[in-house]
């Protein structure tokens, strides 16, 4: 295995701080480790002489990072000493410090109120004028503008000078002149993002070996495949993969060592740079009466002592496991053929992976030796080119396309290779076919790709239809159970127009609580799809019948239910026929209690119209002397009356209790119904 090296640090410098201590210390980037997470691992390796500081120079954005994942190790015996960096307070903060205050923007007016009683001299023209500040002020200029006035003590007294005037302002105060001088390279500082150091101090006697680490923003790695199709329908293809980097970084690569893993771990960002300040409450001091001291008796106290030990520091780098090969790299060539008598492409010749894989924990990665890269560049290496089995499908999916299949393939990840996902160009003797996209495929899966739309072949999916039989039925504690069964049909027909037949896949939506009943052999399943194979030869029509049955369970609670619609369930050829039988006999029990029900109503109308015919007769025999024939005949007829009044409430009587016992029968009866 050859000793990459990588001289510029990726996202940093590393330079030597004490020549004091090793003249040049060297520890540069041997490994960068990529993640999909949109971060990497940098690690350096290298020696050291004796005692020695270095320094890591990083931008303000990187500091994040680096500050919660810097790993150190000095692996021959040394130690790992103080880590320091230069403190990064807010410029709102560093700048409330100065005399001169310019952490909001405003112009000469602003600035001139900060510094009343400063002594300036201003120029206006050929004129010069020089005195104390003693304000600024806003007064309204031509046109609703706002116009500045300046107002100066001098020998000659108070005088006002319009700012828009000024040309030149001179601080005639040399203490002031400085204060301005270091506000404004604070100002220039915090612009400055690539001047943050941080130094790195070794401790031991003699050489030694060091490392450090450290997790820094970087572009996500992708992948991009090329599949070469078999001639035949089925057999041997060519798959080819290519990782796609970026350094994106002020430094070459040189002779590193790359490592692409397919895991996203979880990453975020926390300011630990900027120093983190409370607001604390402000006591304004109080005086009032003056109090008599007070004795107070002796408290328990505790001490807590904190004691801090330094120790070395290492960690295990997992990510050195992955086995590596040394392989050259090479570029695919391309050409277009300028004559008949040239020979197509072939995309797989001269293309060799420089790459090896192997599992991570959970993750896999691709290790590629001696990756040089200038910066801010970006490369194409192949990670895979092995062979791999294709089958030639093609694909219906009525969601892509109504009426016509994709073209496509069936491939078998034969490499022995974990396939990452990534968009594929497909190439077809020798020609480019078309587009499609592969999601992640451990060795030995199965993945569907297309590509193209296939004009050849036509798909009719025709309309479904769905119809619901009842299946059987059971009567627990008067509730009866019925089982129906739905059944959804839909016909496929497929026509052939090509010269050879057709190997089509039909993807039909899978339905949550549905059961495929036909066909019985399915290609395969997905949580949203039946993927139905069928094969209709050249210039063929082909039918294909999907069946799907869905069992529903409904209960009725009897009890309450009328007579006609008990007779309704009972007449259900398919429930068994002591189902049958009782749900007769409790619509005859329900019959007789309807028929009662009716009687007591028809008894109560009549009670209600002898009621109202009383009262009319009373109030009639109030109009007439008594001693009238007439008011004899309305005495005869209210005793009539009040006699049929008292047997009508007898018979209501005796309804009522007739349907207190027929409602008790049909509810002891379906109480007790239970028929499995």
């Amino acid at each position: 295995m050859s000793a990459p090296r990588l001289r510029a640090g990726l996202f940093l410098l590393l330079l030597p701080l004490s020549a004091a201590a090793q003249s040049d210390p060297t520890v540069p980037i041997e490994k960068v480790v990529f993640f999909k997470s949109g971060v990497s691992y940098v690690e350096h390796r290298g020696t050291v002489q004796g005692t020695t500081t270095m320094t890591l120079r990083f931008r303000d954005e990187q500091m994040k990072d680096v500050l919660k994942s810097l790993v150190l190790q000095d692996l021959s015996g040394g130690r790992v000493g103080t880590i320091n960096y230069p403190s990064q307070d807010p410029l709102s903060r560093t700048l409330e410090g100065f005399q001169v205050d310019l952490s909001e923007p405003g112009g000469l007016g602003r600035l001139s109120n900060q510094l009343r009683g400063a002594a300036v001299t201003l120029a206006t023209g050929d004129t010069t004028v020089g005195g104390t500040i003693v304000s600024a002020d806003p007064q309204d200029g031509p046109n609703g503008a706002t116009q500045w006035h300046l107002t100066l003590y001098g020998d000659g007294g108070l005088q006002s000078v319009a700012l828009d005037h000024v040309q030149h302002l001179r601080f005639e105060d040399p203490a002031l002149q400085a204060e301005m001088r270091k506000a404004l390279d604070a100002v220039a500082r915090a612009r400055n993002q690539d001047e943050n150091a941080v130094r790195l101090r070794f401790s031991g006697q003699g050489t030694r070996r060091v490392r450090a680490g450290y997790v820094v923003e970087a572009p996500v790695w992708k992948t991009s495949y090329r599949l070469l199709l078999p001639d035949a329908n089925e057999g041997q293809g060519q798959m080819q993969g290519w990782a796609i980097v970026e350094n994106q970084t002020d430094a070459d690569w040189e002779g590193v060592d790359l490592t692409l893993v397919s895991g996203r771990p979880v990453s975020f960002v926390q300011d630990l740079y900027t120093p983190t300040y409370v607001d604390r409450p402000v006591v304004a001091p109080t005086a009032g009466e003056p109090l008599p001291p007070k004795q107070y008796r002796e408290g328990i106290s505790s001490d807590t002592a904190t004691a801090a030990t330094q120790g070395d520091v290492d960690f295990n780098a997992s990510l050195d496991r992955s086995r590596r090969v040394e392989a050259g790299q090479s570029a695919l060539k391309a050409g277009a053929a300028q004559a008949e008598s040239a020979p197509q492409m072939d995309p797989s010749q001269g293309v060799t992976a420089t790459a090896t894989t192997a599992e991570a924990g959970a993750f896999f990665q691709y290790t590629v030796d001696d990756v040089s890269l200038p910066r801010r560049r970006s490369a194409m290496l192949p990670i895979v080119t092995e062979p791999l089995q294709v089958e030639r499908i093609s694909l219906y999916d009525p969601d892509v396309h109504p009426t016509h299949p994709l073209h496509g393939a069936r491939l078998t990840n034969t490499t022995g290779q974990h396939l990452a996902a990534g968009p594929m160009s497909v190439f077809d003797a020798g020609s480019y076919a078309g587009d499609a996209r592969m999601g992640d495929t451990p060795p030995g899966d199965t993945r569907f790709v297309t590509y193209a739309l296939n004009q050849n072949v036509q798909v009719d999916a025709g309309g479904g239809r769905t119809e619901e039989t009842v299946q059987t039925g059971t009567i627990v504690e008067g509730v009866l159970t019925m089982t129906r069964k739905r059944v959804a049909s839909q016909t496929y027909t497929i026509e052939n127009e090509g010269e050879t037949a057709a190997s089509l896949i039909i993807e039909h939506p899978r339905r949550s609580g549905w059961t495929l009943a036909a066909p019985s052999d399915v290609e395969e399943r997905t949580a949203s799809v039946y993927r139905l194979r069928m094969t209709v030869g050249a210039g063929e029509t082909g039918e294909l019948a999907v069946e799907e049955t869905k069992m529903l369970t409904r209960r009725h609670q009897l009890l309450g239910t009328d007579r006609d619609q008990l007779l309704s369930y009972a007449r259900t050829g398919a429930l068994p026929d002591d189902v049958q039988d009782a749900l007769k006999e409790a619509a005859d029990l329900q019959q007789k209690v309807s028929r009662t029900k009716n009687q007591l109503s028809q008894a109560r109308r009549d009670l209600d119209r002898l009621r109202s015919e009383q009262s009319r007769i009373r109030e009639n025999m109030k109009a007439v002397e008594q001693s009238s024939d007439y008011y004899q005949r309305l005495l005869d007829k209210l005793s009539s009356t009040e006699d049929r009044i008292e047997s009508l409430n007898e018979r209501i009587a005796t309804l009522e209790e007739e349907r207190g016992e027929r409602s008790d029968r049909l509810g002891r009866y379906l109480q007790d119904l239970t028929i499995d």
